[in-house]
């Protein structure tokens, strides 16, 4: 007899990935903190580069909002969010968005032709500083 919870539980520990998400004020100093589980990393290829490390560090860089509500503060303050990895999975799925829509027919099309090399792939800078590990 198959046995959903057991096989779907093999599996999310395959690949499960844990995201932490830090949320800095910019006001008040205080950081807030976030954490998404998911079964793969979906990146998207920015325009300035073509490579893995490339998509890993426009995802991974900090980015600065205007308009981030802050606990602390009790209202919208400028902040600065930055992703992190908490726990890495035994297989890494990397899902590349390299599709665009064409804007004068609808159709998607393919952004740019890319090259990945993954020998020598070190992904431990991409994890937080305080993760207990895998």
């Amino acid at each position: 007899m198959f046995c959903f919870n057991r096989t779907f539980g093999a599996i999310k520990s395959l690949f499960s990935i844990i995201l932490l998400t830090e949320t800095y004020c910019l006001s008040c100093s205080k950081s807030s903190f976030s954490f998404e589980e998911t079964a793969d990393l979906f990146l998207a290829l920015p325009e300035n580069g073509k490579t893995l490390s490339s998509c890993l560090e426009y995802f991974f860089r900090k980015q600065r909002s205007s308009n981030q509500w802050c606990n602390e503060c009790k209202r919208s303050t400028m902040a600065e969010k930055r992703h992190s990895i908490w726990k890495t999975p035994e297989l890494l799925v990397i899902n590349i968005d390299k599709i665009k829509q064409n804007p004068h027919d609808g159709e998607p099309e393919i952004k740019y032709a890319t090259s990945f090399q993954i020998r020598d792939f070190n992904i431990n800078e991409y994890i937080h500083e305080l993760s207990p590990g895998t």
